[in-house]
């Protein structure tokens, strides 16, 4: 101990960190920069939601294209066309797979970038947005460049509150230019009433475009279906096992909408930019696979995930779900070690090979409260006791089982430490 009564050093970084042994976020950081030159092996991935492990079949694809059909799509001669017809092959077949226009198929770099498009892209300055507070952040900061920005409120199940939705649409539906929802929340998993809010918004806000963030549900829900409510849609590749680099936005009035990005004038002027032809061939392949048996997949993810939170009763740790588990769509689950810092929990499982996270992954990689559980009414306490567990396909009912045993083991440790 230092001559101040505090611990000298930290007992996880081993630092003159002056943190009571009890890890901090400038601990993290100096333990991680120890393990940079040392090649990880990540045992038990947990945070498909924040990404996917690109599949063999979109590896495969991306290889050969990007050997043979490296041309640029926008030129003249027959480098450049093969490439075209690549490019334009795997825009009919997202087109039709959800039943949208080829014009209106707009490939992007992200889930970011084609929410961003839709939402600036196709504003009207003397129009209102309305968003939910569940929402991404790639929703929620775009829709503040809207005159005025409506939040609706979240009931404590983690859908938006259909009510107040109604009444601000009842207030302000005349002047209504946007709506924008997500099918499934990112961190709560929480399936949000698609249906039911956009009859409100049609039968109250005539002039609105309605935009559906289907970046979770991609992988696991019919996208047709999806599309049917809403004006635009957008996905993002790497969350169903293709590449980082690729987002799709769908749009059926794609002449109301401006590019925010100026140049060439690809994408029928709507984004320019020269496409990645490769990566953009992977991602329909990868689409293919997850949509062609997602009913199967989706019932092996569940039980995975029923199986961790049954192993997770099963060990010391008090631990609640965030979110109506009736309602979630099962791939996601969100939870709450009361008296635990998510933070520190996130740390130790990763020293175990574990990789989970606290919501969705931001730049500075520090962890802050979550907004989507703030939103839903949670205290600051349990958001930051809070952690995100998200379940894929090439996880095994076993490691979900030892992953579950070993987080209950670190949370009620960390638990009994902080009590002292």
């Amino acid at each position: 101990m230092s001559a101040s009564g505090r611990a000298s050093c930290c007992f996880l970084c081993h630092e003159d960190a002056n943190c009571e042994g009890v890890l901090n976020y400038l601990c993290m950081q100096v333990a991680a920069l120890r393990r940079v030159d040392s090649i990880i092996e990540v045992t038990i991935y947990l945070d498909n939601a924040a990404t996917t492990h690109m599949s063999d079949a979109a590896l495969d694809e991306y290889t050969k294209v990007q050997r043979s059909y490296f041309g640029n799509p926008n030129g003249v001669h027959h480098v450049s066309q093969a490439a075209k017809t690549i490019l334009e092959e795997k825009r009919e077949y997202y087109a039709k797979l959800v039943g949208a226009d080829v014009r209106g198929t707009i490939f992007t770099s992200s889930g970011t970038e084609a929410c961003n498009l839709a939402i600036k892209g196709g504003k009207k300055d003397e129009l209102a947005a309305i968003v939910s507070g569940l929402e991404h952040h790639c929703v929620l900061e775009p829709a503040k460049t809207y005159p005025v920005v409506k939040i609706v409120k979240s009931n404590l199940d983690g859908t938006i509150d259909l009510n107040d939705l109604e009444k601000i649409l009842k207030e302000n539906g005349s002047e209504v230019g946007l709506f924008a929802l997500m099918a499934v929340n990112n961190e709560t998993g929480v399936i949000q009433p698609i249906e039911e809010a956009t009859q409100l918004v049609r039968e109250h806000a005539g002039r609105a475009k309605i935009l559906v963030d289907a970046v979770q549900g991609a992988p696991w829900l019919d996208l047709a279906h999806l599309f049917s409510f809403s004006d635009m849609m957008a996905v993002s590749a790497h969350k169903f096992h293709g590449p980082k680099g690729v987002g799709v936005l769908f749009s059926r009035s794609p002449n109301d909408l401006s590019s925010i990005i100026s140049g060439g004038g690809q994408e029928y002027e709507k984004r320019s930019g020269t496409q990645d032809v490769a990566s953009i061939a992977a991602s329909a392949i990868a689409l293919e696979e997850v949509q062609k048996d997602k009913e199967s997949r989706l019932r092996a993810v569940k039980n995975l995930n029923t199986a961790f939170l049954d192993s997770l009763a099963r060990g010391d740790a008090e631990f609640m779900v965030n979110g109506s588990r009736e309602l979630q769509l099962g791939t996601i689950v969100n939870i709450c070690f009361p008296e635990v810092r998510n933070e520190e929990l996130i740390f130790l499982a990763d020293q175990e090979g574990i990789a989970v996270s606290a919501g969705a992954a931001c730049a500075s990689g520090a962890l802050q409260p979550s907004h989507v559980l703030l939103s839903m009414g949670l205290t600051k306490t349990r958001a930051t006791s809070s952690i995100r567990v998200s379940f894929g396909v090439e996880n095994t009912l076993q490691e979900c089982i030892s992953a579950a045993q070993q987080i209950s083991a670190i949370a009620a440790k960390l638990r009994k430490t902080r009590a002292g």
